[in-house]
C-alpha cells in the first residue's frame, strides 16, 4: 500500500509540472502539453493500477473445456482410438521385461503409492555451475529398502515452524518410482510379451552384487487434469506441440514420420504438428526410457514389432537358414514361429465387465480383449498412417531410412531393419489420443 501511495503522490507531481507548463505556453501549445499530459498520467497511472488489479477467482474444472488436437487427417474414429490408448496405458506387455506398464506407476490416484524400492540418489544433481555432478551414492536406506513415516522429511529441521533454525539432517536423495533392471536391447519376437535383452551389471542400484529394479530420478506425478497442463514432465519438456515422435515437440525439427498417399505408392517422410497434445508429447517417453519401462535402445518402431508385427514367412525362413549351421529346429518350433500371431492386449490382465470403455472388447474368459492391436489401429485411424505395401528400412549404425516395396531391401543385412508402416508410425499411432 506504502509503494501504491508514493507512486500517485508522483504522478500528481508530475502532473501539476505538466499543467504549470500549459499555462506559460501559447494556446497552439497548449493542445500538444495537453496530449503529452495525458500520455504521462496514462502511463504512471498504468503502473499503479496494475498493483491493485484483483486475480480472478478460482472456477470449477467442470466449467472449463477440456483442450485437445485437432484430429482431423490422424483419427477416424475417436471412440476406438480411446480403447487404443487405454489398453497401451494398462497394458505390461509394453515394457520390456513383459510386466511394467505406464499404470504401474499411476495405478493408485493416478500417482504412485509404492514403498519399497523407491529411493534414487540423485543422480540429476548439478554442480553450483549448473554442469552434471551426479550423486550415485545413497545417504539412507538404499536400493530395496521400505519407506517408513519417520523417514520424512529428508529436510529436517529442529522447528519445522522456523526455517531458520537449526538442520537436524538433510538428505538430497529422492523419494521416486521404480521401474526396470538395467539391460541392452536386442530384438523383439512378434507376439512375445517379453523383449529380447541382455541384462547389465548395475553398480547403483544393487544389493550384495544382485540387480534391483532401477530407480528414475524423479516421482511419478499424478495424472489426474494433467490434460490442463501446458507442458508435462516436472520439468516442462514435454512440449504442448506433439511432433508424433517424442516430448520435444517443434525444438526437433529432425522428427520426422511416414505418410502414404495409397497403399502402393512409397510413403513419405512428414512433420507432425498436433496442439495442445502435451500428454502426448508425455507419453512417448517412458516407453524407451531404460529406467521407466525400456531395454536400453529400443525404439518405438520396435514397440511397434513387438505390438503388431507378425514375421513374415520370408524372414522366419532366414531366420531358420541362420540356426542351419548348430542343428536343425523341430517342424512344430518352425511351424510356431511361422504362425505366430499379433500380441494379443492385456493378454496377462484381467478386463473388468463394467469397463467403462474396454468392456465391448472384453475377451469372453475375462483376459485380455477380443481385438488386436493391429486391428484396433485400423479401425481408429486413417488408412495413410498404417496401411502399405511398402516397409521403412533403417540402417542401425547411421540412421539412413528409406521405404523398400514389400519389405525386401537388404534382406540378409543384420544392420537394416525393417518395419511396415504400422509399426514404424506407432508412436503416433499409441499416443496421439491422449
Amino acid at each position: 500500500m506504502a509503494k501504491i501511495q508514493l507512486t500517485l503522490t508522483f504522478v500528481a507531481a508530475v502532473v501539476g509540472r505538466l499543467r504549470n507548463l500549459v499555462s506559460r505556453f501559447s494556446r497552439r501549445m497548449k493542445t500538444s502539453v495537453t496530449i503529452a499530459t495525458n500520455a504521462a498520467i496514462a502511463v504512471l497511472a498504468g503502473h499503479t493500477v496494475s498493483a491493485q488489479i484483483t486475480p480472478p477467482s478460482l472456477i470449477s474444472l467442470n466449467t472449463v473445456p477440456i483442450p485437445g488436437p485437432d484430429y482431423t487427417g490422424y483419427v477416424k474414429d475417436k471412440s476406438k482410438a480411446i480403447a487404443l490408448g487405454k489398453a497401451l496405458f494398462w497394458d505390461m506387455q509394453v515394457g520390456s521385461d513383459g510386466r511394467t506398464s505406464c499404470a504401474t506407476c499411476h495405478f493408485h490416484a493416478g500417482a504412485d503409492n509404492r514403498v519399497k524400492n523407491q529411493i534414487n540418489p540423485d543422480i540429476l544433481r548439478v554442480d553450483a555451475s549448473g554442469n552434471p555432478n551426479p550423486d550415485n551414492t545413497f545417504r539412507f536406506g538404499g536400493p530395496n529398502y521400505t519407506l517408513k513415516a519417520t523417514d520424512f522429511p529428508f529436510h529436517k529441521l529442529a522447528n519445522v515452524n522456523d526455517r531458520k533454525s537449526t538442520v537436524i539432517s538433510d538428505i538430497n536423495d529422492v523419494e521416486s518410482s521404480q521401474g526396470v533392471f538395467n539391460s541392452s536391447f536386442n530384438s523383439v519376437t512378434p507376439g512375445n510379451p517379453k523383449d529380447n535383452v541382455t541384462q547389465l551389471d548395475d553398480a547403483t542400484f544393487n544389493v550384495g552384487g544382485i540387480e534391483t529394479r532401477r530407480v528414475e530420478p524423479r516421482n511419478t506425478p499424478t495424472i489426474i487434469n494433467a490434460v490442463y497442463n501446458f507442458r508435462n514432465f516436472w520439468d516442462g519438456r514435454a512440449q504442448n506441440s506433439f511432433n508424433g515422435v517424442n516430448p520435444f515437440g517443434l525444438r526437433d525439427p529432425n522428427a520426422k514420420l511416414y505418410k502414404a498417399a495409397t497403399s502402393v505408392t512409397p510413403p513419405q517422410k512428414v512433420s507432425v504438428k498436433l496442439k495442445n497434445s502435451s500428454l502426448a508429447s508425455q507419453a512417448v517417453g517412458p516407453p524407451l526410457s531404460s529406467f521407466e519401462m525400456s531395454a536400453d535402445g529400443r525404439t518405438f518402431e520396435d514397440v511397434g514389432k513387438k505390438a503388431v508385427g507378425t514375421p513374415s514367412l520370408l524372414s522366419n525362413i532366414i531366420n531358420l537358414l541362420k540356426t542351419l549351421p548348430t542343428g536343425l529346429k523341430l517342424p512344430r518350433d518352425l511351424g510356431q514361429k511361422l504362425l505366430s500371431s499379433n500380441l494379443k492386449p492385456l493378454a496377462q490382465q484381467k478386463v473388468a465387465i463394467d469397463d467403462s470403455v474396454l468392456n465391448i472388447y472384453r475377451a469372453s474368459d475375462g483376459k485380455g480383449l477380443n481385438k488386436t492391436y493391429k486391428q484396433l489401429i485400423e479401425a481408429a485411424f486413417q488408412p495413410e498412417w498404417w496401411n502399405s505395401t511398402w516397409s521403412i528400412q533403417v540402417d542401425k549404425n547411421d540412421g539412413i531410412r528409406e521405404p523398400v516395396l514389400l519389405g525386401l531391401g537388404s534382406i540378409l543385412d543384420p544392420d537394416k531393419k525393417k518395419y511396415t508402416l504400422m509399426e514404424y508410425n506407432f508412436s503416433l499411432l499409441s499416443r496421439s489420443i491422449l
